[in-house]
């Protein structure tokens, strides 16, 4: 496909964009290899070395053309890379001022996802000639639209949440095992277990109740909340308690928060190397899980 704005011209496929004007281009950006403004008439991206170890079936373009800007974003294999062109002339300090708006409404809108996205790119790329009609509201307004119509495609799991977290689906199946009392611990109770799990990540209540812990945990231990200090998990602290006898609740009603008690004082396998908010909903989650399967 191909957009022609003026004198320029935007051709993308899957895998590759090229950006070409005949009176010049004018880059700035970071990127893995260099950075800082430079002028071209031609701009490809990604070149032969930029999707290394990235396998073709894992990486695509995803691009959204406004009036005077396109955003291009390359996604891959924990990979999200900018490539913004602006149908204007500007000065480089205005270049620099884009750049930080790209880099802040990127940190916004990603939010954790920051974690899985590397971005090894921005670039801010900009015609010569006359001026035109891009402002940083636009510009702003652009990137936040492309974002959140990519993140529909292109976001993540709760179980890669998780796995971020270290937690990992073959780690539950066995701390939930380990409890078990009267029955044969075999290959078929593992898969009843993993499959339980997986339909309890998906009830939208479950996963609003953990990314809670996840994210109450990161604030308290970086600090970010004046006065709150949970580094010698508190007794005064029982909040996690609550979260994870609601996890157990909603998974299997009211015995999966007996059975919770059970996990959270004991604390098998992966439960015990957690910290203070997600070691409670991890334990209601194989709690509920556990009391679930049981139930047959």
């Amino acid at each position: 496909m191909q957009i022609i704005k003026g004198e320029t011209s935007i051709q993308y496929n899957k895998n590759k964009l090229t950006i070409e004007n005949i009176h010049g281009l004018r880059l700035l950006g970071v990127c893995e290899t260099k950075s800082g403004f430079h002028e071209t008439k031609k701009v490809t991206y990604p070149g032969k070395d930029k999707i290394k170890g990235i396998s073709a079936g894992n990486f695509k373009l995803f691009l959204k053309d406004f009036k005077d800007i396109t955003c291009t974003m390359g996604i891959g294999d924990s990979l999200l890379d900018l490539i913004i062109f602006i149908d204007d002339k500007k000065s480089l300090e205005e270049l620099l001022s884009y750049l930080k708006i790209v880099i802040e409404v990127k940190d916004r809108i990603l939010g954790p996802l920051n974690k899985f996205y590397k971005t090894n790119t921005i670039l801010i790329i900009n015609r010569e000639g006359q001026p035109g009609n891009c402002t940083r509201r636009k510009l702003k307004n652009c990137i936040e639209e492309s974002l959140l119509t990519m993140l529909k495609d292109n976001n993540i799991t709760i179980l890669d949440q998780l796995k971020e977290k270290g937690i990992r689906l073959d780690e539950l199946i066995e701390a939930g095992v380990k409890l078990c009392v009267g029955v044969e611990i075999n290959k078929k109770l593992k898969e009843k277990v993993k499959r339980q799990l997986i339909k309890s990540l998906s009830d939208i209540n479950v996963i609003s109740l953990i990314l809670a812990a996840i994210r109450a945990e990161e604030d308290f231990q970086y600090h970010r909340i004046k006065d709150v200090d949970i580094d010698d998990d508190p007794a005064h602290l029982y909040a996690d308690e609550v979260l994870g006898m609601a996890v157990a609740n909603q998974i299997a009603g009211t015995k999966a928060i007996f059975n919770f008690k059970r996990y959270d004082e004991e604390k098998p396998g992966i439960i015990g190397r957690l910290g203070p908010m997600v070691d409670d909903v991890i334990a209601g989650l194989i709690a509920g899980s556990m009391s679930k399967i049981f139930e047959e």
